[in-house]
Order: C-alpha cells, then structure tokens, then sequence
C-alpha cells in the first residue's frame, strides 16, 4: 500500500494510485488482512503529513507473528507526521493598538507583528495548563515554530530562574518578588508560574490568579505548599514580556498572535501546534512495525500503546512533542499503576528529541509471577528530557517486569534520566550524562519506596556530568540513587565520574555495588 502527501483517498493505493492520509492506508491494510494472511507494507512517501486528529487501531489493525504489518518510510525518503498547522506570515501587520503598544516593552514595540488565528483557520486555543509534579503527562499548550525551531512563549525572566522575595500570605499563596517588572502586569491574564516551591526537586506550573503591582506580589491557584524565601520560579505567556527576539504570545479573547520575529520573515515557515489529542493510539493490537517515520510538533502525546503486544518502532525519530513519546498506559498521574500489560514492545535505533513529558513509559511483564516483558529500549538517543515539567519525568520509566534499556545516549535533563519501579530490569551498556541540571536530591538512574521490587541489574554504563548548575540549591546529584527502602540492585562494572555522589543507596538490604570506577566524585558510595 502507498501513501503520498499528493495522493487521493479514494485511489486504489497502488504505486501509481496512492492514498493520501494514514488513516486511510490503516484501513486498507485491515481489509487485505481480513481476506488473506500475508506481510504486508505500507509505504510513506517523502513530504509532511499533517494529522488533524488521533489515528486508531485496534485488534482488528493486527498482523501475525509469520505476516506482520509495516508502517514504513519509502527507501531513502523522509516521512514526517506533524500535529501542527502551517501559518501565513505575511498576514502579519504592525501593532497599531494603543492599549497594547502601551502593554509592550518599549525596546519591542515597532518589532512585535500581530496576526488573526482565526483567518488562519485556528477555531480555538487550548488553554495554558498547570502541572503538579509527577504527571505523566497532560495536554499542553500550543507551541509556535519558526523553521523547526520551536520558539519562547513571553516569559521573565527571559531565561533561568528568579527567586521569591518573602512569603506574604502562605494560606493563599502569595509571594513578594523584588523585580520591577511585575509593576508592568496589571492588565496581564492568564498568566502562570513555573518552579519549585516547596523543595528543589519538585518543579510545578501553576496558575497566577491575582498581580498586585503596587506591592509586588502574586497570588497562585497552588495545590500544595509554599515552603518559604529564595525559592526559584519564572513567570511567563505575558505580553508584557514580548521583549526578546523569538517571543510571543496569544491573547485568549481576541485569538491574536503577537511575535517577535528574530529578523524580517518572508520565505521561512512558521508552523503552530494544533493537535490535543495522541497522534497514534494502538488498543489490544499485535504485530505491527513502524520504521523510519518521524513524528513531531503535538501538543500532546506521539505514540499510545495500551495492551499491546509485538510491536517495533525502528529507526523513528520523535521530536517536539509536548506530552510522552511512546508509552504503554494511559493515566495520567499514576505511572505504575495495574493495567493489562505489554510484552516485546522494542524501540530501537531511534530518536528523541524535546520531549515534554516522559519520553519513553513502559509498563509490561506480569509482576504476582514474574513473568518478564521483553520490552526493550536499545540503541536510541535521547536529548533535551523532560522540557515541559522537568521532576520525575525521565527519558525511560519503567514499571512491570524485564525491561531492558541497552547501548544508548541519554543525556540533557533537568531532573532523572531513567527511572521507575518493578522487577528483574537491567539497564546496561548506556552513557548517561549532563542530567539532573536543576534540581537537588536527584540521580541519572532513580528509583524508591518499594521493598519488594527487587533484582534490577545496573553494569557497564558510563554515567558521568551529573550535577545541578546552581550550587545555591544544595548538590545532591548521583549517578544511581536508591531512595527509601529500596532493596537487591546489582550495580557493577560501570564508571561513575564528576557529580556529588556515584551510588546512593538510602536503606534498604540485599544490594550488591562491586566493580565499579570512580573518578572525580565527592563521594564514591554512600549507604
């Protein structure tokens, strides 16, 4: 079966015939297997496919383990699946509006170009979502991309952290900052804050539902606790603070994009994402493969795979997605919890990049036996982990029974780059690096508060750069971090180097730590 962005859904999908949408190849390739029980291929052909809503198979979608199906990326082609809609640029017009000129920094306001979403065909924004830490993932907000490079919603400050002033009202949230720019905000809306208010492992955004400009401070909808002064947060989606090359900002009521181009945009594409929901859902489906597609700019999840059994992702690469890359379970907050579980799900030679959330979640295996997944995440490379809520959400979680993670590159985060719960995993052969860049009390590898998940075999990685940038937090940064109780790890024949602890292991029994190399550490082993 062949698909081209220049085909027609209601050809045959022949070579000379193809089809033009995924969905459509999909149910081909169901009804040629409802009739005979061979292999059989769909065909990408070079170009852009643009997905306007999830694709879905289920169990009737299955191939065989002697014939299975085959989403592929013709020889040679580049095939790229994006949750995103192509904007005009030259429907942008200078910013006449004296109300929101006089909103603008000053430095910005002959720059800042404004566009109507709805002449583009954009019927509604999503709204900008708040995150408690430890969510697996949720819908995110739409992000902008001028030629593939995503760029910055209006924030201050325009990078990094500032830190809380004092705590005026801890019942109701409020804070007090010392920066003048919050003297700016008073018809700002919509407005939320990012950072870490209770410790400095937790990152959270929150909503900001009140800006006293005359006393600096701000009021949050936080469900949790504020711990006190000098805490890290960031506000940001201020129009205010379009005052940087590269930021911009959506006004909720009018449905105006306000951005500042980094230079004149002519021929450059400019690309919103749109779609809110997964772009592919497997349900109870078997025996298909996917192979050198790339799927990129959603807002919420690439790849679910719920009570799935052999399915393979080769040579695929995933880039900007707001929510999880691939994940085997559908909850949001509860990671590990009991769901029908998968086995020989393989992900492997591939790539991924700027992922939101977690970027790979497994599940699998059958824990009251022990029956092992065999789901395998191998020779893959992973940068920029975590970017939309940093704490607990790794490049790999792993929950269930024997799963694997080999032979790959993992490395930029803010917080873990592995981590999880469950069974008889090994994780070896990696190179784990320049993770846990803004938190304390962290490690590349991190696992805890289970007693009787045990037998997980950690050997032959190199583990090395682990360590936050702001000394002012505390520099707790390990390389394996066994927390609360957590029992019979084997941690051999790897290389520890350059962070504050190699192996912490905070109590628990059983664990073996024996042929490893440490260099550069303040601490090799502390138990």
């Amino acid at each position: 079966i062949h698909v081209s962005p220049n085909g027609n859904d209601a050809k045959s999908g022949d070579e000379n015939a193809p089809v033009a949408t995924f969905d459509k190849a999909r149910k081909l390739a169901r009804a040629i297997r409802a009739d005979q029980k061979k292999p059989i291929n769909i065909i990408f052909h070079e170009g852009t496919y643009r997905l306007s809503d999830t694709v879905n198979f289920d169990s009737k979608d299955s191939g065989t383990e002697d014939a299975p199906i085959t989403y592929k990326a013709a020889e040679n082609e580049r095939v790229i699946f994006k949750g995103s809609k192509v904007l005009d640029t030259k429907a942008f017009k200078k910013v006449t509006d004296p109300a929101i000129l006089k909103r603008l920094p000053e430095n910005s306001r002959e720059y800042v170009g404004v566009m109507d979403l709805k002449k583009q065909g954009i019927k509604m924004i999503g709204v900008v979502p708040s995150y408690r830490s430890g969510a697996i993932a949720m819908t995110g907000y739409h992000q902008l991309y001028l030629n593939d490079r995503a760029q910055t919603l209006a924030r201050f400050p325009n990078s990094g952290y500032t830190t809380i002033k004092k705590i005026t009202n801890a019942a109701s949230k409020t804070f007090q900052t010392a920066e003048y720019n919050v003297t700016r905000w008073g018809e700002a809306k919509d407005t939320r804050v990012g950072g870490y208010f209770l410790n400095d492992y937790n990152f959270e955004r929150q909503v900001v539902t009140k800006i006293n400009t005359k006393d600096r401070t701000l009021t949050m909808n936080l469900d949790g606790s504020i711990s006190g002064a000098n805490r890290r947060y960031f506000v940001y989606n201020l129009l205010e603070e379009i005052d940087m090359p590269g930021e911009w900002y959506i006004d909720p009521d009018s449905m105006l994009l306000y951005y500042y181009p980094q230079n004149r945009i002519s021929d450059e594409v400019l690309e919103i994402s749109t779609l809110s929901a997964a772009m592919l859902k497997l349900d109870d489906v078997h025996y298909v493969n996917f192979e050198g597609l790339e799927f990129a700019q959603s807002r919420y999840d690439a790849i679910q795979l719920p009570s799935c059994t052999d399915i393979t992702f080769d040579n695929c690469t995933f880039r900007d997605i707001e929510g999880v890359g691939i994940r085997d379970y559908t909850d949001v907050y509860r990671q590990y919890q009991k769901t029908p579980n998968s086995y020989n799900i393989v992900i492997k030679n591939s790539i991924f990049n700027n992922i939101g959330f977690t970027t790979i979640a497994l599940q699998g295996g059958d824990e009251p036996t022990l029956t092992e997944s065999g789901n395998i995440v191998e020779n893959c490379y992973f940068s920029g982990v975590g970017t939309e809520i940093v704490s607990y959400v790794p490049a790999v979680a792993f929950g269930g029974v024997g799963i694997t993670v080999k032979n790959c590159t993992i490395h930029n985060a803010g917080a873990h780059l592995i981590q999880g719960k469950g069974s008889l995993h090994k994780i070896y052969n990696n190179e784990l690096f320049d993770a846990c860049k803004e938190v304390h009390d962290s490690g590349a590898i991190y696992a805890g508060r289970n007693l009787y998940q045990r037998g997980v075999d950690i050997s032959n990685n190199y583990i090395h750069h682990v360590k936050s940038l702001d000394k002012s937090i505390g520099e707790i940064a390990c390389g394996v971090y066994m927390d609360d109780r957590l029992s019979e790890w084997y941690i051999h024949n790897n290389i520890f180097s350059g962070m504050s602890r190699g192996v912490f292991m905070n109590t628990g029994n059983d664990t073996e730590i024996h042929d490893n190399i440490f260099i550069d550490n303040d601490v090799g082993v502390r138990i």
